[in-house]
């Protein structure tokens, strides 16, 4: 049987403990009830759901979280390199954009923690920051989605102490 993503929700009882149920089954509407949450579950496909776009803005959204927290620090974020294996799918960039709200680039694909690595080394080495080619960086910038962001920080803070 084949498998797909499909949205459930996680919700915590007044007793204290928490499952994972059907927006279906859930007595208080979990969508609308401040006391459930968004999540992912595996189910058959033949199932109806929404698409896989909300698993991976699940998983971008903490990266966009954490740079959103440096910037509040006062860190300058210059750039957002997408590099690895989901950078490869053209709609992984996409939604980084967007939830990013900022361009994101993508270089070709490379050993970059070990270019990393010896880009240190020669600076140490140099005593100045070496400049190396990335190739051919492929631009990508969506419209920003920053209710994405605020469901995903809601999730964040209600399940902090769970």
């Amino acid at each position: 049987m084949r498998f797909r993503v499909d949205t459930v929700f996680l919700c915590k009882s007044a007793t204290g403990s928490s499952k994972l149920i059907s927006p279906d089954d859930c007595p208080a509407k979990c969508n609308t009830a401040a006391h459930c949450f968004g999540n992912f579950v595996m189910v058959p496909r033949t199932a109806k759901s929404p698409s896989t776009k909300s698993m991976v803005e699940g998983m971008l959204a903490g990266l966009a979280d954490a740079v959103d927290a440096l910037v509040a620090l006062g860190v300058g974020v210059n750039r957002i390199l997408l590099i690895g294996g989901a950078a490869k799918n053209p709609a992984v960039p996409a939604i980084a954009s967007a939830l990013f709200g900022r361009e994101v680039l993508v270089p070709p694909a490379g050993e970059y923690v070990a270019d990393g690595a010896a880009k240190q080394a020669a600076w140490a080495l140099l005593g100045r920051l070496p400049t190396w080619d990335l190739g051919e960086v492929s631009h990508h910038k969506s419209e920003a989605t920053p209710e994405v962001m605020m469901r995903y920080r809601e999730l964040k803070n209600n399940t902090q102490n769970w």
